[in-house]
């Protein structure tokens, strides 16, 4: 979680920065050392108990004599020089680029719904911990910001060539005009209407049940030559990615409950809230709204690799690699069928047809 350990983070520097010094200065106390000492650590790693990963990782430096030393965590500088968390920067970033993707497809709001469950969790995890009260509740004024108040003035802001396409004269003041917020407020509402509405048909339509295992692929162009060759291109994933991918979610769930393994948490919660909204969705849906979801596939699909890794499984790379390979294999087969290449009619039927409902 970024953003709750932002504001940890932001807490901690305050707590150090507020802490009285143990000694007042002044002639009497200091003396002068002659003697060129220094302290000098080399190749030091440290891990806090029952974490993940080490903070400290195979690092030396020299700790002078009449010098201070110290080892800060992640931060950043604005441009007025203030030092700032580096985890504040990046739920800044995040922000911003949520605000861009929602702008965009209204499905980037799918994975604020998954960060969301992850954000309820962790708070509920933290519910026994002391100020959980003050702390709760500052971080809601500042994910408030963040990630509702930030994207939503993006959100707004994106339709200003929407505003001058119908007469608005622009600048600034454009975005407070009632004319302008109508055109924003009636796009919603139309686009909302056309598409819980849409009853309609199509030869290449598939359900979300058929994506998890690559079952109808969607086909954009199909032309037959008197050479015996043709020219399609379709959208689909990798059937040995979509399927390992699905397999590697499941183990990771089953690592989250196990093992509570929260990286594994992570990845199906951001895998299943991309998935989820669709299962409810009766309209008209095709193979390419699972594409979101194969990110996710690629880290769950990581993650197993590295648990193989850990538990220091025999060869585990072995396999690794072959996936890898086949997958790499398999794009090169399906290319043509990707890209509308003209390709012999004998090859797609006899290599790449691999069940009835592919339509190559």
């Amino acid at each position: 979680m970024i953003f709750p350990r932002a504001q940890s983070c932001a807490n901690r520097v305050n707590e150090v920065l507020s802490v009285p010094t143990d000694t007042a200065r002044s002639a009497q106390n200091v003396r002068q050392h002659q003697a060129k000492a220094k302290l000098e650590f080399r190749n030091v790693t440290f891990q806090y108990r029952g974490a993940e990963e080490p903070v400290l990782n195979n690092i030396s430096f020299t700790a002078d004599i009449g010098k201070t030393t110290a080892i800060i965590g992640g931060t950043a500088f604005t441009n007025w020089g203030w030092p700032v968390p580096l985890a504040l920067v990046l739920v800044l970033i995040s922000g911003l680029f949520f605000g861009l993707g929602a702008a965009s497809k209204w499905t980037c709001i799918y994975a604020g719904g998954g960060l969301a469950v992850i954000w309820l969790v962790y708070w509920i995890s933290r519910r026994r911990d002391e100020g959980f009260w003050r702390d709760f509740i500052s971080n809601c004024a500042f994910c408030l910001v963040f990630f509702i108040a930030v994207p939503a003035a993006i959100y707004y802001v994106s339709y200003y060539y929407y505003g001058t396409a119908k007469g608005l004269e622009g600048g600034i003041g454009m975005f407070f005009t009632k004319d302008y917020a109508d055109i924003v407020w009636h796009n919603q509402v139309y686009m909302w209407e056309y598409h819980s509405d849409l009853v309609s048909t199509h030869p290449y339509s598939s359900r979300w049940y058929q994506w998890l295992v690559d079952a109808r692929p969607i086909l954009y162009y199909l032309e037959y030559f008197d050479d015996g060759t043709k020219s399609a291109f379709g959208a689909f994933l990798n059937p040995v990615f979509c399927w390992g991918g699905l397999l590697a979610v499941i183990g990771c769930g089953i690592l989250a409950i196990k093992d509570r393994d929260s990286r594994a948490a992570f990845i199906v919660i951001g895998y299943l809230a991309q998935l989820l909204p669709w299962v409810l969705v009766t309209r008209l849906t095709f193979a390419y709204h699972y594409f979101p979801s194969e990110v996710f596939m690629l880290l769950a699909l990581c993650h197993m690799w590295r648990r193989c890794r850990d538990e220091g499984l025999y060869k585990w790379y072995r396999p690794m690699y072959a996936f890898t390979g086949l997958c790499v294999v398999l794009f090169a087969a399906f290319y043509p069928v990707l890209t509308g290449i003209k390709t012999p009619v004998w090859y797609t039927r006899s290599f790449l047809k691999w069940f009835p409902s592919w339509p190559f």
